[in-house]
């Protein structure tokens, strides 16, 4: 009989613990010379939060760059409450970078190029908890 319930517990702990790894995922793209303020909101917990991004950089002609620029992206709730992350490089490579644990509530995306020759830096992201 314990060793019923002992295999009960772990079974339901480990199907509770599925059920909540993954609570979200919202999307975010960038084409941007400088910065780019988001618009759309994301309603985001108390937990710990990342963003995988990917992104390459461009000259004014529209052909890829060989400078590969850096970016940061920012998730924005209001002037006193922000999260951010530098040093992704555009360089069309996939990189997930870790915000850590925010305050619950409704954030918008902002993203910026931080300096480098390229033009502007053309991308796609996912905000995850």
């Amino acid at each position: 009989m314990k060793k019923k319930l002992m295999v009960a517990a772990v079974l339901s702990s480990v199907v509770v613990g599925a059920v909540s790894a993954a609570a979200y995922s919202g999307s975010y793209s960038f084409d941007i010379g400088y910065e780019v303020k988001g618009t759309n909101v994301h309603s985001l917990e108390n937990i710990a939060t990342s963003t995988t991004a990917k992104a390459d950089s461009f000259n004014y002609d529209g052909t890829r760059s060989t400078s590969k620029d850096n970016y940061s992206v920012q998730l924005y709730k209001n002037f006193y409450t922000y999260y951010t992350v530098s040093n992704l490089l555009a360089d069309d490579s996939s990189q997930t970078k870790n915000f850590g644990k925010i305050d619950k509530g409704n954030y918008t995306i902002n993203v910026s190029k931080n300096g480098g020759s390229a033009a502007k830096i053309i991308g796609v992201g996912t905000i995850n908890q």
